[in-house]
């Protein structure tokens, strides 16, 4: 209840449907049977999901509620947590930012940063 709370928060703009409790706990348990991981991360103070996996080094974002301020630091800090060397996040419109996207439905994928990418990652920004 506290994942889909945070996530209807945050994505509930038009044209977002909000899941109910069985679908948001079928998606994790989901994740989790493919070897990813759904965590809360607070923030100052303010909660927010991350829902992740890793393959080769490489930390995929399937979902994250972390905004455009914060998210570079975040996932920074999660991929030298994680020994991955590169993230490709999965995001919506709302982030806009200037990186090479590839459209995927209603949503974008993006690499945020990695070892062939021109900025180091604190660096980054949106």
């Amino acid at each position: 209840e506290e994942y889909k709370a945070i996530r209807d928060k945050c994505f509930m703009k038009d044209g977002y449907i909000s899941w109910d409790i069985e679908a948001i706990d079928y998606i994790l348990r989901e994740n989790d049977f493919g070897r990813g991981t759904s965590v809360k991360i607070t923030y100052d103070g303010i909660p927010y999901i991350l829902m992740y996996n890793i393959k080769n080094n490489i930390l995929y974002v399937n979902e994250t509620s972390l905004n455009k301020e914060i998210i570079f630091s975040v996932l920074s800090d999660m991929a030298l947590k994680e020994q991955c060397h590169t993230v490709s996040a999965r995001l919506s419109e709302s982030y806009d930012i200037s990186l090479d996207k590839k459209p995927f439905g209603m949503i974008y994928t993006c690499k945020l940063f990695g070892t062939d990418a021109n900025t180091h990652p604190l660096e980054a920004g949106i």
